[in-house]
């Protein structure tokens, strides 16, 4: 955690209980971007992205947030190549059992963003990781985000074998979608280190776009193998939504889906020049949800 970040969980946790979490959110973004939100009429990006977050379709979207409904949307949609096979998952009051795993393996939380354990060896889970596992599937992310896509999913752990080899710096490749087209490419990685993300234009060219929380890479990092089937993947996976950013990986083992993101680091971690913050608002407000993709999955699974 950054010293930005430090300073912005000490603030969130005292101000935001007494003034609640609109007012709070209304004087981060301001104090981030420069200008006065609107949330329920927006019209720049960011605007959207904020009005999602607290008045759109949250409990529609949440299927394609939970990492384990999404696994089966991905399946559909990409194909089961691309989709990381599933070892197990634990749900709330079910134990946490974690010897039939194999050597190497990763816990995400698939009720939540960022909650993730990465396990390479053979050695036992420590106390503490075994309490935090606890901790996750006590929480509803929705009270520590307010992001309402997150609201209704029952919280899980999924447990997932490593896509790389251990001592591989697996990148993870954000494709940022507007009505179906990629359009900018979030890169991050060096997480056995110091974390590290920046995002790029489609021709692999530093971007305005940056994460205040997150350093960028002092080298530029080298295109994606496998830059024009992670596109063609994004560009399927995102067919029907205004917006959405597209995880995935390519690493060597091969090109996986990692998740679906409608409200990227719920809003307030990503620094963008007002005119794109204007431009593409437009391109996002014009574009309509097909409303067939949101009713049917939702209908199967419900």
């Amino acid at each position: 955690m950054t010293i930005l970040s430090k300073l912005r969980f000490i603030a969130r946790n005292a101000v935001r209980p007494v003034i609640g979490w609109r007012k709070w959110n209304r004087l981060q973004f301001q104090v981030l971007h420069g200008y006065s939100p609107d949330f329920m009429k927006p019209s720049t990006f960011l605007e959207y992205i904020q009005y999602l977050k607290y008045y759109g379709r949250g409990g529609e979207l949440g299927p394609f947030v939970d990492k384990v409904l999404a696994k089966d949307f991905a399946r559909r949609r990409i194909g089961e190549e691309y989709v990381i096979p599933t070892i197990k998952v634990i749900r709330a009051n079910d134990p946490i059992d974690l010897s039939d795993l194999p050597e190497h393996w990763i816990a995400k939380s698939a009720h939540a963003a960022g909650w993730n354990y990465i396990h390479k060896g053979s050695g036992p889970v420590s106390n503490k990781v075994l309490r935090k596992m606890g901790r996750w599937l006590e929480r509803n992310y929705f009270d520590v985000s307010g992001e309402t896509n997150y609201r209704y999913i029952p919280p899980k752990i999924l447990f997932e074998p490593l896509i790389s080899e251990p001592e591989e710096d697996l990148k993870d490749y954000k494709i940022w979608c507007f009505a179906g087209e990629p359009k900018l490419i979030g890169v991050h990685g060096d997480r056995a280190g110091k974390p590290k993300g920046e995002i790029f234009d489609l021709n692999w060219n530093r971007t305005d776009w940056t994460y205040p929380e997150v350093p960028s890479w002092p080298e530029k990092p080298e295109k994606p193998r496998n830059l024009d089937l992670l596109l063609n993947l994004a560009r399927t996976l995102s067919e029907g939504f205004p917006f959405v950013r597209v995880d995935l990986y390519d690493g060597s083992k091969g090109v996986f889906f990692g998740e679906l993101t409608f409200t990227p680091g719920d809003g307030s971690n990503i620094r963008i020049p007002l005119s794109e913050d204007i431009v593409f608002g437009e391109q996002v407000l014009a574009a309509k949800p097909d409303r067939s993709v949101l009713v049917s999955y939702n209908m199967e699974l419900f």
